[in-house]
């Protein structure tokens, strides 16, 4: 298919949530999977009034790349390197009520994002199969379970179970890397 024709059966498919399938990314993608040998120019087309299009295929490399990565990717779990776990990493720097008032925001954004998701998925139930909606019961999964989590540690620190001082936090933090460079210099 050429590049516009991959964009228009994502969006059918409702692929946004979970992948990046603006025009641009697409074209991009296509022209390095070219570059690298793995997709290869099958012919051009032209609908009507519209320019000519030209049709990709996979190569028997791309073939067997891709299915060797589809396989590993469905078999072993990956380290995601997400933005949201670094920013828990450095929580301890506001007050605990802050923290709180912040979770509480995302929560509500999930929130609102499975509802959108799950309407979008009714939406399309009864048109795709089932297996081109895996990654959307994924997410939908993840989300839930996210939002589990966030409203029982919004309710921890709102109980005074999870608390903390963040001028002490900081204060211990100076005061280890003062430690960890005083026995740095014992070894030298």
């Amino acid at each position: 298919m050429h590049p516009y024709q991959m964009h228009r059966m994502l969006r059918e498919r409702r692929k946004e949530d979970v992948l990046d399938v603006r025009p641009a990314a697409i074209y991009r993608l296509v022209e390095r999977l070219d570059g690298a040998g793995l997709i290869e120019p099958l012919g051009t087309s032209r609908e009507g009034k519209r320019p000519e299009r030209t049709v990709y295929r996979l190569t028997d490399e791309g073939r067997e790349l891709s299915d060797e990565w589809l396989r590993e990717m469905l078999a072993m779990p990956a380290r995601e390197h997400p933005s949201f776990p670094a920013a828990l990493s450095m929580a301890g720097v506001l007050p605990p009520d802050a923290v709180a008032q912040e979770l509480t925001r995302r929560a509500l954004t999930i929130e609102g994002n499975l509802a959108r998701m799950d309407v979008e998925l009714r939406g399309v139930q009864n048109l795709l199969a089932r297996v081109h909606l895996l990654e959307v019961e994924h997410a939908q999964a993840v989300l839930r379970a996210e939002m589990d989590w966030l409203q029982a540690v919004v309710t921890d620190i709102k109980a005074g179970k999870l608390t903390w001082d963040p001028s002490q936090l900081v204060a211990s933090e100076a005061e280890r890397r003062k430690r960890t460079a005083e026995a740095g210099s014992e070894f030298e």
